[in-house]
C-alpha cells in the first residue's frame, strides 16, 4: 500500500500506473496539543512564512504587493536560496511596507500567525498538504492560496479561504483587496468557521 498526502497525487500515481498496490490519501496532521481557536487580536498585515524558493511563488506575491501600491503591510518570514533575488526585487522596484525578519520559530511564530489578517500560500508547484496551511487554518486564518496541487482540497473558495490562479499577480491582488474590504463581522465569522472546519477535518 502507498500513501499520498492529497487526492491529486493519488490520481497522478494511478494514472501513471506506477504500482499495482493500493494507493490511499492520508493528509498531514497537527500535534495533539494544537489549539483550534480564532484569536480576535489580529492586526492588519499580510503574512507569508516558509521557504524562500522559486516554486513557492514569493515573487508573484511581491508583484501583487506592487500592483496594490504597497498599501498593505507585508511580512515575509523565512529563509532560503531565493533571499538575494527577493531583496533585489524589492530594491529594484522600490517596494515599501515590507519586513523580512528572517526565520522565526516556536511561540514567536505562533503569535505572528495569530496576528496576521491574512496568510498567503502562493505556491507555483504541486503542493500536497503543507503544514504551513494546516497551522494557519487551525488558527482561523483567512488563507489565500494558489489553485494548484492539493491546495484546493484544503480550501473551499469563498468558504474556508480564497483561491487564486497560480502565478497570477493580478488575481492575487484582487483576493487580498477583497479580504481587507470585508466587513469585520463577516471576516470574524468566516475565521471562526475556518477554525471549526479545520478541527473537524485535521
Amino acid at each position: 500500500m502507498y500513501i499520498t498526502e492529497c487526492d491529486q497525487y493519488r490520481e497522478l500515481m494511478n494514472k501513471a500506473q506506477v504500482t499495482d498496490s493500493r494507493i490511499v490519501t492520508k493528509t498531514n496532521f497537527l500535534p495533539m496539543h494544537q489549539e483550534y481557536i480564532f484569536n480576535k487580536g489580529y492586526k492588519d498585515f499580510i503574512l507569508y512564512f516558509g521557504r524562500f524558493a522559486r516554486e513557492k511563488g514569493i515573487l508573484t506575491l511581491l508583484k501583487a504587493h506592487k500592483k496594490s501600491g504597497c498599501k498593505y503591510h507585508l511580512l515575509i518570514v523565512g529563509a532560503g536560496p531565493m533571499k538575494e533575488k527577493i531583496v533585489n526585487y524589492i530594491e529594484e522596484n522600490k517596494l515599501t511596507n515590507i519586513e523580512l525578519p528572517g526565520p522565526i520559530y516556536g511561540q514567536d511564530m505562533e503569535k505572528i500567525i495569530e496576528e496576521a489578517r491574512t496568510i498567503i500560500v502562493p505556491s507555483e508547484w504541486y503542493e500536497n498538504c503543507p503544514y504551513v496551511l494546516l497551522q494557519s487554518l487551525a488558527k482561523g486564518k483567512v488563507v489565500i492560496a494558489s489553485r494548484i496541487g492539493g491546495l484546493p482540497e484544503l480550501i473551499e473558495d469563498g468558504d474556508t479561504g480564497f483561491l487564486f490562479e497560480a502565478g497570477n499577480a493580478d488575481d492575487l491582488k484582487l483576493k487580498i483587496e477583497h479580504v481587507f474590504s470585508m466587513e469585520i463581522d463577516k471576516y470574524e465569522a468566516m475565521s471562526e468557521h475556518i477554525s471549526r472546519v479545520a478541527y473537524e477535518k485535521h
